[in-house]
């Protein structure tokens, strides 16, 4: 089915739409994605562009601090004791002097992401966002 898909695609006549949890396949097949969860989309771009906009941001937290303000672009993060991983999108660079101004960290790195973790980030998100009401 893939060859069949990939063919049609290199032909570049045909719009398929493509629903599957083979993220390999996606990024193989696929120029636009669509992350939906519980009927809500999340987001819909280019393969391209959501690569390029969504980060992970890893920062160190100062001794016995909590975070203060993520960023708002968050979709997901995770504190264990120091560490605190955060993927936003969409992610700009300038972001970064506000993450260190807001809250207590010695420093941050911007890490890129695969589509497969970036679909499952915005689907933690989008989980934790749905039980936190």
């Amino acid at each position: 089915m893939v060859d069949t898909l990939l063919s049609a695609r290199e032909e570049n006549t045909e719009c398929i739409v493509l629903s599957s949890h083979q993220i390999d396949d996606v990024n193989r097949l696929a120029d636009e994605v669509a992350i939906i969860h519980s009927g809500k989309l999340l987001v819909h771009s280019s393969i391209d562009d959501l690569l390029e906009c969504t980060k992970r941001v890893e920062a160190v937290l100062l001794d016995g601090r909590l975070p203060e303000r993520p960023l708002p672009q968050t979709v997901w993060q995770n504190v264990d004791r120091r560490n605190w991983s955060m993927t936003v999108h969409p992610f700009d660079k300038t972001m970064l002097a506000a993450l260190h101004s807001e809250n207590p960290i010695s420093s941050a790195r911007i890490i890129d992401l695969g589509v497969e973790q970036i679909f499952k980030d915005m689907i933690r998100g989008a989980t934790s966002a749905c039980c936190a009401r």
